[in-house]
């Protein structure tokens, strides 16, 4: 009786010992698994870095150029002859009501005070050719 109770015993401890040994090695197995995961990721990292290079390369303005030049397209500056200018009015020059600037005034009157007012300025709007073209003022 003594003796099966020892060779029990060496058995719960060998089971105990194999169970131990088999969640080590999975623990092992899922940390290479983890390297490895890890590995695959930094490579991809790398490739998309490559990847965004080879991208901003090829939308440079050298690259482009360089390759204009080799298609042999006839290609030219234009000179200032060939060029029509638009010129708008500024925002600045127009004006607002009196009104608006009256009533802008009242409800500011508390700060006033406290303010600089600089003078309002009402100059004409200079004159400006709207097109030229070709060279040649209209």
């Amino acid at each position: 009786m003594r003796l099966s109770k020892l060779v029990r015993g060496v058995m719960f401890v060998t089971l105990i010992a194999l169970v131990y040994i088999h969640l080590q090695m999975q623990i092992y197995h899922l940390a290479y698994l983890g390297q490895e995961k890890k590995d695959h990721i930094q490579r991809l990292t790398e490739a998309n870095a490559m990847l965004a290079y080879q991208i901003l390369e090829l939308k440079s303005v050298h690259h482009l150029g360089q390759r204009l030049l080799a298609s042999d397209q006839p290609l030219r500056f234009r000179d200032n002859q060939s060029v029509i200018q638009l010129v708008t009015a500024d925002v600045t020059a127009q004006e607002e009501p009196a009104q608006v600037l009256r009533k802008a005034d009242q409800e500011n009157s508390l700060l006033n005070f406290l303010t600089v007012k600089a003078e309002a300025r009402n100059h004409p709007p200079e004159e400006r050719n709207l097109f030229r073209i070709l060279g040649k003022d209209m």
